[in-house]
């Protein structure tokens, strides 16, 4: 039987939930996030109606907040959530190379988007808008630390979900040339690469049902 390990916990009945496959699933974090008060992030805030979010941890925590107008949103996860809480979400992409060319298409007049987000961000977005009419302003909502766990056993295949959860796994363990890997999206893929390990399974869309899913998928077309 496959063991797989997903860099981060789930509980086992949630994971009994998700995989009906026979497959030997292990679950274990390698990054742990702090929010900011919300206080401190409402004070930030002005009277900007246009808003990014691409973590579903930013999501779930914006949501007390008094806002109102439209979000852009990369993942089905976050986009729900905010869609759930009433919020009008405009767009949903697969990415953050796909939203940012999403906006700088469709967003025709001067902006200003609030970007509710880590301090460890990935630059696609600020990047991609710095020489256009839309003004990104960045609000950091949570922090993201390592929490680097030596393993003592390799597995069969291992699933990333964030680019610092790649960083963070890689800084006390190396990966088995045989091992399977699987990553939750495009971003994430593209940290595996910067280090050297090219082939990855992708899902479709980038949210972690997508992700178990394509483990089952792959294991199941296995002969």
């Amino acid at each position: 039987m496959p063991k797989i390990l997903l860099t981060k916990f789930y509980k086992p009945q949630i994971l009994k939930q998700k995989f009906s496959k026979p497959l030997e699933i292990f679950s274990q974090d390698f990054i742990q996030t702090q929010v900011i008060p919300l206080e401190e992030i409402q004070k930030k805030l002005k009277r900007e109606q246009k808003f990014i979010v691409t973590s579903k941890i930013a999501a779930k925590h914006i949501l007390p907040l008094s806002l109102s107008g439209t979000f852009y949103c990369v993942g089905k996860t976050s986009a729900q959530l905010l869609s759930n809480a009433g919020h009008s979400v405009v767009t949903t992409q697969p990415d953050a190379e796909s939203l940012s060319k999403w906006l700088l298409k469709n967003t025709t007049t001067k902006s200003t988007i609030i970007y509710f987000c880590s301090e460890i961000r990935q630059p696609t977005i600020a990047e991609a808008l710095q020489e256009s009419h839309i003004q990104l302003k960045e609000i950091i909502t949570y922090y993201t630390f390592s929490q680097s766990i030596k393993l003592n056993q390799d597995y069969d295949a291992y699933a990333f979900f964030s680019p610092s959860g790649v960083k963070s796994f890689l800084k006390e363990n190396k990966i088995p040339k045989k091992s399977v890997i699987f990553a939750i999206g495009k971003t994430t893929a593209q940290a595996l690469e910067k280090k050297g390990i090219t082939q990855v399974e992708i899902p479709k869309e980038p949210d972690a049902d997508s992700l178990f899913k394509k483990i089952e998928e792959y294991y199941g077309n296995q002969k």
